[in-house]
């Protein structure tokens, strides 16, 4: 089975769940690499794809990359330390608190904390 890349962007584990479930119904039984990926998705991957692709998009729409708002909505930080924290990789990046805030109110309606 040939596979070319048609596409290339950074998902939630919702989403990747929510793809690896519908190609593995698809397709033949899974290999050993789905099984230990569906497993770790299972446990992790909670939550609804299209909540978290639209989380990701207001996360965007707020200046931050995709990267970054990946990781937080996987995250789902729940204090304002929290989201500190996960902004403290990014050197470059500067913040204040009403960034902390929105963030939380993305998250919040995302992971309903």
């Amino acid at each position: 089975m040939n596979r070319r890349v048609i596409s290339k962007r950074y998902l939630s584990l919702a989403e990747a769940r929510d793809l690896l479930e519908k190609r593995m119904k698809e397709e033949p039984p899974p290999i050993t690499e789905q099984e230990r990926t569906w497993d770790y998705l299972k446990t992790f991957g909670k939550g609804d794809p299209e909540k978290a692709r639209k989380a990701i998009e207001n996360l965007q729409g707020i200046g931050l990359d995709e990267v970054l708002s990946v990781n937080i909505v996987n995250m789902c930080p729940s204090t304002p330390g929290e989201v500190r924290l996960i902004l403290a990789m990014r050197k470059e990046l500067t913040y204040n608190e009403e960034l902390v805030s929105k963030i939380l109110e993305i998250v919040r309606d995302y992971c309903g904390s």
